[in-house]
């Protein structure tokens, strides 16, 4: 059974996994089995950094060719900064919960 995320402690987190921002968007806390809606999401947020609307978050000690390579090519794990996903969203007309002030 999936239970609602805790928006009130999600609100304070400033950066997300690509796995866990879709989870939320989709109003499941991360950790739960992902559904397709939340698969989808995942997905667009992945084009959106390959595409460079979405700025990836620079690893701490890896070199810039490799988080370069991440905003290339990036994965569930890559993350997410709130206030790029936030007018991310909104560029698209969109405001999941847990991104609201």
């Amino acid at each position: 059974m999936n239970r609602e995320p805790n928006y009130a402690a999600w609100k304070l987190v400033s950066k997300f996994r690509i796995s866990d921002a879709s989870r939320l968007w989709c109003d499941i806390e991360p950790g739960s089995p992902a559904s397709q809606e939340s698969i989808a999401w995942g997905n667009a947020m992945l084009d959106a950094v390959k595409r460079g609307e979405l700025p990836a978050i620079a690893k701490t000690g890896t070199s810039q060719a490799a988080n370069a390579q991440e905003q290339r090519n990036p994965g569930w794990s890559t993350e997410i900064g709130r206030d790029d996903l936030t007018a991310w969203a909104k560029a698209h007309g969109h405001s999941p919960r847990f991104l609201q002030k």
